[in-house]
Order: structure tokens, then C-alpha cells, then sequence
């Protein structure tokens, strides 16, 4: 549930697996799994996600929920919220998406 939401955040901030590790005192591997989903993070945790990236657990919790159901985001969150959360995902899947097309241009 969180895995894709916490690359994002991360991904739109910059940073490195390490870089992010460092911040959150938790090893690269770690940051690795939770955003390939294999674990889970603890509520203390997301309270350092949140700290580090300046924004509310709640915002986390929300943004992961969104990803989560982005097929039926459209039914289920016609309200203001629902609208801002559709363009906050769909703009940082595009940016993630250039990225990856970035990097593998600059490796060739």
C-alpha cells in the first residue's frame, strides 16, 4: 500500500535510496523493500517520512490509499481532495517515468 507512494515522495524530492536512509537513521535495503512492498513501515516510521518531507502522516496515509485505488479514484473521491490527488499522482508518475528515461540515456 505505501511502497509506490514512498518513491514517489522520495523520487519527487531527488533523493537517493541512501540519501533518504540516512535521513530516516534506517539502511538503503530497508527504504528498497518498503518501496518495493515488501514490508511495511511502522507508525513511527511514516511520523519520520513525515517529518523528513514536511507533510501530516495523514497526507501519507491518504496519498498511499489513492494510489492504491487510482483505478476507481473517480467513483470514490469526487470531492476536492479526490480531484488535487489525481493530478498530484498522475505528475509525479509522469516525472518518475522521465526520470527512468534519463537514466537510462545517460548510461548508455
Amino acid at each position: 500500500m505505501f511502497g509506490k507512494a514512498l518513491r514517489l515522495l522520495r523520487r519527487s524530492h531527488d533523493l537517493k535510496q541512501q540519501e533518504l536512509a540516512t535521513k530516516l537513521d534506517i539502511s538503503r535495503s530497508y527504504v528498497s523493500e518498503l518501496e518495493s512492498g515488501n514490508r511495511t513501515p511502522s507508525l513511527d516510521l511514516l511520523d519520520r517520512y513525515a517529518q523528513t518531507f514536511k507533510i501530516p502522516v495523514s497526507s501519507l496515509v491518504f496519498f498511499a490509499e489513492a494510489l492504491e485505488e487510482k483505478s476507481e479514484i473517480g467513483t470514490k473521491l469526487n470531492n476536492a481532495k479526490g480531484a488535487i490527488a489525481r493530478k498530484i499522482i498522475n505528475m509525479l508518475q509522469f516525472l518518475d517515468e522521465k526520470d527512468d528515461e534519463n537514466e537510462k540515456e545517460t548510461s548508455r
